[in-house]
């Protein structure tokens, strides 16, 4: 169909963008959901890393081991007199291990570092100063604590009769271990979580935009005039924007349809006679000049024919105009009927016709005897009332070199119709083309 621009009614498109508005918003809160799960996810996983069941056990058995060294070092303190003894309670712990004997005061009594201005003011620790105060049992495994730097605990003891502490502590490379198994699993969970994420992000992306670029191009298809276009069907809020989208296309249809009909309508009314159903004057007279420049650029040759009724005035005021309207339809009809294809006929007055005929003077003269003697060869019969007619004609060939054709052939015509009018009426009249 034609590109048309049509202003209907103002609902369909006012219900379109409330839809519109209504898909964005639910395709931002999708969009807006998804970020959360992925938050969620990412949180989940770190959380589950740290605070999972696989690397909490692992730090819990570490724990629960440098517990089990610590009360036997600390037992070992308690039977030590003297300045304990590092070697003695090396063999106890362990060279991999790093045994520190704080006394109630932060004084360092015993420390197996090579740098022990490392462990200043372990009073203040919370640990040591758990294990000061007595404090043992599922009370001390609370201040056993991880850090990014070493996994320690600190249990009380007495060393000649004062109360010391006693911190065992694993190394970096220890501590990095734990926190290599957690780092690879909150990775693999991160990995895991964003697999899921995509999916779902395709899967979203899929089901949402489907309907959308669907939409999208039956939208553009209509903006070009295409209406022709299918509509997508989708669910939820897109299938009804989808229906109507649809309903508006078949209102436009509707609405085109109804137009075209209109335009067949004003186009007949206009390019044919009301009362005879030819030509009418402007079409006839249209077509003459089309035909002049087809011919000319053609070398076709081109002739015309004024008609004139003879003493039809007489007939409408013998009988009446109604049968003087009868009269000129059927005069017409005859005039169709005698005519070749590709000859028009039109009228041009009351009682005048113009003849468009294709070929020299010589054609056009044998066309229009050919009418004249169906003109006048039977009465015209009207309310079984036989009234005779007859019909001039003046003929005459156009030249399509002539600038002015269009005019010329027309006056030449007519002077030929009014000689035709003046020997005495039914008869033919030839015009030479190079005479005005």
């Amino acid at each position: 169909m034609k590109r048309l621009e049509v202003r209907a009614n103002a609902e369909p498109p006012q219900r379109s963008s409330r839809l519109f508005r209504t898909v964005a918003s639910s395709f931002r809160m999708r969009l807006i959901l998804s970020y959360v799960l992925i938050a969620v996810l990412i949180v989940g996983s770190w959380v589950t890393s740290i605070y999972g069941p696989d690397s909490k056990a692992t730090v819990d058995q570490q724990r629960s081991r440098l517990f089990d060294v610590a009360h036997v070092v600390a037992r070992s303190l308690e039977d030590t007199t003297g300045t304990p003894s590092l070697d003695a309670a090396r063999s106890v712990s362990g060279t991999n291990l790093r045994l520190t004997v704080v006394a109630a005061d932060g004084r360092v009594l015993a420390d197996s570092a090579t740098d022990p201005t490392k462990m200043e003011n372990h009073a203040l620790r919370p640990e040591i100063a758990a294990a000061l105060r007595g404090v043992n049992g599922s009370d001390a495994r609370k201040s056993a604590t991880l850090d990014f730097e070493q996994l320690y605990v600190a249990v009380p003891s007495t060393l000649n009769g004062d109360r010391v502490a006693v911190r065992i502590s694993e190394p970096q490379a220890a501590v990095n271990t734990v926190l290599a198994q957690s780092r690879r699993t909150d990775i693999l969970l991160l990995l895991g979580a964003l697999v899921v994420v995509a999916l779902a992000g395709f899967w979203m992306a899929d089901s949402t935009m489907k309907p959308i670029v669907g939409l999208r191009d039956a939208a553009q298809a209509m903006a070009a005039g295409d209406l022709d276009f299918l509509v997508p069907q989708s669910p939820g809020e897109f299938g009804e924007l989808a229906s109507s989208l649809q309903a508006l296309r078949d209102m436009a249809r509707s609405t085109i349809a109804g137009l075209e009909t209109d335009k067949a309508t004003l186009w007949e009314a206009a390019a044919y006679d009301g009362l005879t159903r030819v030509a009418s004057r402007a079409h006839v007279l249209e077509y003459l000049r089309q035909e002049i420049e087809r011919a000319r650029r053609s070398s076709l040759t081109l002739a015309i024919a004024m008609i004139d009724l003879d003493s039809f005035k007489m007939v409408n005021d013998t009988y009446g105009h109604g049968t003087g309207d009868a009269v000129l339809r059927e005069a017409a009809a005859r005039m169709r009927a005698s005519l070749r294809a590709g000859d028009l006929v039109g009228r041009v007055g009351g009682e005048e016709f113009l003849l468009v005929l294709l070929g020299d003077a010589g054609a056009a003269a044998a066309t229009a005897e050919r009418v004249r003697k169906r003109i006048s060869a039977d009465p015209f019969v009207v309310d079984e009332v036989e009234i005779p007619l007859t019909a001039s004609f003046g003929v005459t060939a156009v030249d399509t070199e002539d600038p002015d054709a269009f005019v010329r052939a027309l006056a030449r015509a007519d002077a030929a119709l009014y000689e035709a009018k003046h020997a005495g009426r039914n008869q033919v009249r030839v015009s030479p083309s190079g005479t005005s």
